[in-house]
């Protein structure tokens, strides 16, 4: 494909190790693709992203997991990335910038304090990371035509300037939703009766998101929930709410997963999903209808369980 001015190093080069978004004691690199491409607008460079490690090569240790969360809007560059290092240390890193090959703070990462990006052709962005002025990685990342993948390539420079065999890192499009999760009963509120633990796990086969759940009532009483349903409005069987009951799922104007739950045919929840800035914590806001009619809301956070 036909590339936009070619990044050279040579201005940039000095020092100790490279890339985008930590690599060697636990983040990895920084670069594109979307949410807003999956679920409903945006650049094709932002969205929620997570490392496949059966992809990826990478000269020395590798991160555990990894996961984040970009976009890229009117030239600014924002990323959050959450994982575990090959310590098994989680580390947490912010950056915001423009794309206009600027250096820009980074906060978190463990091998540089600076971060510029820019594009180097119509679907790839060069980055360089750098430390007290002196440059520790840089990093190419190109995303696929149908916006599914990611691929970051990097270098690591040594303090004379030597640049490292290439690593490659892969990053898969998810949906946020996707995952084990945790509730975290101090941060949420119940208008019904709270359980005293609760476990929900998403996975998506296909087009077909299974779910199920685990939990114990303030009676000791077991929660076990379970469905299979296509994100599209009709109803599909589910488990563990008592009596006959059904699911419908819908997304909603952000495109978020919408449940509606119905038992013996009445709805009994209607449940809507947000995500926070790093994809790590989920907030659902469930509108319950009892069976005497009378209205509650219960909002559970719940957390995201590596």
């Amino acid at each position: 494909h036909t590339r936009i001015p070619k990044r050279d190093w040579s201005s940039d080069v000095c020092s100790s190790d490279l890339t985008l978004f930590k690599v060697s004691s636990a983040i990895v690199a920084v670069f594109l693709i979307p949410l807003g491409s999956a679920q409903g607008g945006g650049d094709p460079s932002s969205g929620y992203w997570q490392l496949n490690l059966g992809k990826s090569t990478v000269q020395g240790p590798a991160p555990r997991a990894e996961r984040r969360v970009q976009t890229l809007e009117n030239g600014m560059f924002n990323l959050t990335a959450s994982g575990t290092g090959p310590d098994g240390k989680n580390y947490y890193t912010v950056y915001a910038g423009r794309t206009d090959g600027k250096d820009y703070p980074v906060s978190g990462h463990p091998l540089g304090d600076t971060f510029n990006l820019m594009p180097s052709g119509p679907t790839s962005y060069a980055a360089v990371i750098k430390s007290k002025g002196k440059v520790v990685r840089t990093a190419e990342s190109f995303w696929s035509a149908d916006g599914r993948t990611q691929t970051l390539t990097f270098y690591t420079h040594d303090e004379t300037g030597k640049r490292s065999a290439a690593s490659l890192m892969v990053y898969d499009r998810v949906d946020p939703l996707e995952g084990d999760w945790v509730l975290n009963l101090a941060k949420s509120t119940y208008q019904t009766t709270a359980p005293k633990r609760l476990a929900y796990s998403y996975r998506w086969k296909d087009d077909t998101l299974e779910f199920s759940s685990s939990g114990e009532t303030p009676s000791g009483a077991l929660i076990l929930g379970r469905f299979s349903a296509k994100v599209d409005g009709r109803e599909y069987p589910q488990t563990g709410l008592g009596g006959p009951s059904t699911v419908a799922l819908t997304r909603d104007a952000k495109g978020m997963i919408v449940s509606t739950q119905r038992i013996d045919g009445r709805v009994n929840n209607v449940i809507s999903r947000s995500f926070s800035a790093d994809g790590n914590t989920m907030t659902l806001s469930a509108e319950v209808t009892r069976s005497d009619g009378s209205k509650a809301r219960n909002v559970l956070v719940m957390d995201r369980a590596w």
